[in-house]
């Protein structure tokens, strides 16, 4: 898939209950000017999106306690482009998250391509392809 360059990333809301992630994915977003919000799990995330929906983009973690990351692609349902990000290749939700995302990458890889799989979430959200794209 080609990426169009043109897509803007402005604002983000970042999901996951691990810290150290959420801090690299800041840092990552954030030096190409995105501006960054976070959610500890998705139930967080929802109660964030009924004061803010000016996002361009959902990333995700698929295990979370309270909401997992399922859940929350489920509930959005296809509202905003979601990236999953999980370092559990052997998720056994595959096909639920397969439903509602847009892309999906692998947790350890996220500093090499948190910025082009994003993009590529929201031109495949853009084009109405709801069909998961994976980046190894």
């Amino acid at each position: 898939m080609n990426i169009d360059e043109s897509i803007v990333l402005k604002k983000a809301l970042v999901v996951d209950d691990d810290p150290s992630s959420l801090l690299i994915m800041e840092h990552v977003l954030e030096k190409y000017d995105v501006n960054v919000i976070t959610a500890n799990n998705g139930q967080e995330a929802i109660e964030r999106l009924k004061t803010d929906k000016d996002f361009d983009i959902i990333i995700t973690d698929v295990i979370m306690p309270v909401m997992n990351g399922v859940d929350l692609c489920s509930h959005l349902n296809h509202s905003f482009p979601i990236l999953v990000i999980s370092s559990d290749e052997s998720v056994e939700e595959m096909d639920e998250i397969a439903e509602f995302s847009d892309a999906y990458i692998d947790k350890h890889r996220t500093k090499e391509f948190l910025l082009k799989a994003s993009k590529a979430a929201i031109q495949r959200w853009q084009d109405g392809n709801h069909h998961l794209l994976k980046s190894a």
